[in-house]
């Protein structure tokens, strides 16, 4: 397997560079969607799943346990 040149490093550097820009970007607008819709982002850490609510709260409580309630009742009354 031949070594990359400096060069060619440069080359992949500014592009990753460009990708992580571009994936920030997005994730930011996704925040500011959500927080104005007031819909929770949901995170996972170590197995674990935290919500950051609208207000900038982060919890471990799940916001969406009512509407679980309904979506499960909907299952069971499968057609």
């Amino acid at each position: 397997m031949c070594e990359p040149n400096n060069e060619e490093k440069l080359d992949l550097f500014l592009k990753l560079a460009e990708i992580k820009l571009i994936g920030s970007q997005m994730v930011e607008g996704v925040r500011s969607k959500n927080s104005k819709m007031g819909i929770p982002l949901v995170y996972s850490c170590d197995d674990k799943i935290f919500y950051e609510l609208a207000d900038g709260t982060i919890t471990n409580m799940s916001p969406f346990e009512n509407s679980d309630k309904t979506t499960d009742k909907n299952k069971n009354n499968k057609p």
